[in-house]
């Protein structure tokens, strides 16, 4: 059982044991009898979602000196894995959610895609004997980190359902810890009001996100400087490439809203704080202009 996470620079071991929950930022690796398997979060189905993958974590990371690393669990340390390791997997379940997006619209309000809607695996079950635990796309939001945004790129371990329905969750057939089938299923009935309020934030998040204006370029026209640093690292605008050099995800932000925190790939950052922190942490930023206006 592996957390990983991005690179940790400072003194202090990176924080991931929150009591009833684990901060696994990048993702879970497992070692099963039936070789190695990976749980983390992609943007496979639409934005963020739980995704299970064949092989090693490590595998499907870019490592390196200042890649990502393993930083739990401690090894010999008492966890609320201790009750779950070394037994057998007995069943397993997904939640889905359905979302509607758009339609999506230029400034001038002219409609460039139509609305749509999609289903995204927000959170997967396994059961043990002795009981269930969840993984969840989903990432807190310090300083109150019982505050949790369903839906983002980073990887919360839950170890009770009770935190899973304070995470918005209200199924009750998803939240039973106890073994069901081995075939996953789809959940998404409405629950509490909590888990209706949740589920009406992620939506109309999702709703706002697809309407922010975007740069976009072609490969032919590349490659491109990145928003962030300045460096010529892109080879389209747009196409959620990730800079080589600081690591700024492209969604299409640029200099119209770089004060604006999108909650997309690049989590609780806007641009314009993106950039002063790669300044802060030793960057060289070079200059940067759009090479279209963004739409």
């Amino acid at each position: 059982m592996d957390y990983w996470d991005v690179h940790n620079f400072a003194s202090e071991p990176a924080p991931w044991d929150y009591g009833d929950w684990h901060h696994a930022v990048l993702g879970v690796g497992l070692d099963t009898d039936a070789g190695p398997a990976t749980i983390t979060w992609t943007d496979t189905f639409y934005s963020y979602g739980v995704e299970v993958l064949d092989g090693r974590i490590e595998d499907h990371l870019r490592t390196g000196d200042e890649g990502p690393e393993r930083v739990g669990p401690d090894i010999g340390s008492a966890s609320p894995w201790d009750r779950y390791l070394r037994t057998p997997i007995r069943g397993t379940a997904a939640h889905w959610e359905r979302l509607e997006l758009g339609p999506s619209r230029r400034a001038d309000g002219t409609v460039v895609e139509p609305a749509t809607s999609v289903n995204v695996p927000l959170a997967l079950r396994l059961d043990f004997a002795a009981g269930s635990v969840w993984f969840v796309a989903a990432m807190p939001e310090p300083p109150d980190w019982q505050r949790v945004f369903v839906g983002g790129d980073e990887i919360m371990v839950v170890f009770s359902p009770e935190r899973m329905r304070d995470m918005g969750f209200g199924d009750a057939a998803f939240l039973a810890e106890q073994p069901v089938t081995n075939r996953p299923r789809r959940s998404g009935a409405h629950g509490p009001d909590a888990a209706d309020e949740a589920i009406g934030r992620r939506t109309a998040w999702y709703q706002a996100y697809t309407r922010h204006r975007n740069v976009f370029a072609s490969p032919d026209g590349g490659p491109y400087s990145c928003p962030c640093c300045g460096h010529t690292t892109l080879g389209e605008r747009g196409g959620y490439e990730i800079c080589e050099e600081c690591d700024w995800e492209d969604d299409g932000q640029d200099d119209h809203d770089s004060a604006t925190v999108r909650g997309g790939p690049n989590g609780r950052l806007s641009l314009d704080t993106a950039r002063t922190r790669y300044v802060a942490d030793g960057g060289v930023r070079r200059p940067h202009t759009p090479p279209h206006q963004p739409t």
